[in-house]
């Protein structure tokens, strides 16, 4: 994982956005370390407070659980607040 991460950042990626589940902290951290945002996109409000627990900087959330549109969550260390 770290040859993709380190690829991302030479190649002048400023975000990863991962489509295919959270991703693990250690991968969150690799990617903070190179001075990327790191986003999940998420069909659960659950996946989408799993992501924010584990330090994403955004969450793109669409599925029934929230009403079917696309909304973004914007967390802080206190609480999970949906937009």
């Amino acid at each position: 994982m770290k040859v993709l991460i380190d690829a991302f950042a030479a190649g002048g990626a400023r975000a990863f956005i991962s489509g295919k589940g959270v991703p693990t902290r250690k991968v969150i951290d690799a990617f903070h370390e190179r001075k990327m945002l790191v986003g999940s996109i998420a069909g659960k409000l659950s996946h989408a407070v799993t992501a924010v627990d584990r330090g994403v900087d955004f969450v793109v959330v669409q599925g029934c659980e929230v009403s079917g549109y696309l909304v973004c969550l914007i967390a802080d260390d206190t609480n999970h607040q949906l937009y």
